[in-house]
């Protein structure tokens, strides 16, 4: 009894090693290796990754492949405060108040991935915050006429512009494909 037990505990113990020491990368993804908190310099390709077990390295899986998308700016909700502008009402250049909404698509890039993963808590609300930024630059230097005349044709490209250069002093590993305004009244 005493030889079943110990055997069935060794058993278990190879197991739990194994299952800490294995990680599948599939296509698509970028692994990021951290060995007691450290990036190391290997990136694991797609497939089996054999690692160091109990949580001596960490294996951070990413998604290359997939397009990411945040909305910024006007809802339709309910304000019970009336001391409270509303998120995505936006001052022009001549005093009017204009709700914009915006839709932002981005991707990680894959030379990047460590940036990513380090700041990938933040990252979302990091380019909501500079969507909001650019947009409010523009707007308050046009006015209200010119803001609903050429703004749904000229912002997507100006904010794309100005976001990127505002996310590449971030360090954030993102690289925008895409900004669509979707409301402008």
């Amino acid at each position: 009894m005493k030889r079943f037990v110990l055997s069935l505990i060794a058993v278990l113990f190879l197991a739990w090693t194994a299952a800490t020491a294995l990680t599948r990368v599939e296509p698509g993804e970028r692994a990021v290796v951290r060995r007691f908190g450290r990036i190391m310099e290997m990136k694991p390709g797609q497939g089996l990754y054999i690692g160091w077990p109990w949580g001596i390295e960490r294996v951070d899986l990413v998604k290359l492949a997939e397009a990411r998308q945040i909305s910024v700016g006007f809802m339709n909700k309910e304000e019970k405060d009336d001391e409270v502008v509303p998120i995505g009402q936006m001052l022009t250049g001549d005093h009017n108040l204009i709700n914009v909404q915006a839709e932002v698509y981005f991707r990680i890039r894959a030379n990047e991935t460590e940036k990513f993963l380090l700041q990938a808590k933040s990252v979302d609300a990091l380019i909501a915050r500079a969507v909001e930024s650019a947009l409010a630059e523009w707007i308050a230097a046009h006015k209200y006429d010119d803001v609903f005349v050429s703004g749904k044709q000229l912002l997507p490209g100006i904010v794309r512009l100005r976001l990127q250069e505002r996310l590449d002093d971030y360090d954030l590993g993102v690289e925008i494909e895409r900004v669509d305004i979707t409301k402008l009244h």
